[in-house]
């Protein structure tokens, strides 16, 4: 399965160690975490839930199977706010 696409309407910036999603169409911005932006990355590259799980599981151990449930919750954050397709 493919993760999502990322909306044209997102911008992704960090600053200071902290990394923020701002969305252009309803002006919001969310403060999120390096694993966030991670799979942020893994949309915009095409990736498998699969090749997103293993890639994060690589920066932060544990569970994979709890990775890609970590991943699927997230997406589906990101889809209710607009900012995957």
């Amino acid at each position: 399965m493919l993760l999502p696409c990322v909306s044209a309407a997102l911008c992704v910036r960090t600053r200071g160690g902290e990394s923020f999603l701002f969305d252009t169409r309803s002006g919001d911005t969310y403060e999120v975490n390096a694993s966030a932006i991670a799979i942020i990355e893994c949309c915009r590259q095409g990736l498998t839930v699969d090749a997103a799980t293993a890639r994060i599981g690589s920066t932060y151990q544990g569970d994979t199977g709890r990775i890609r449930e970590d991943i699927l919750r997230t997406v589906e954050c990101f889809r209710s706010l607009g900012l995957v397709d």
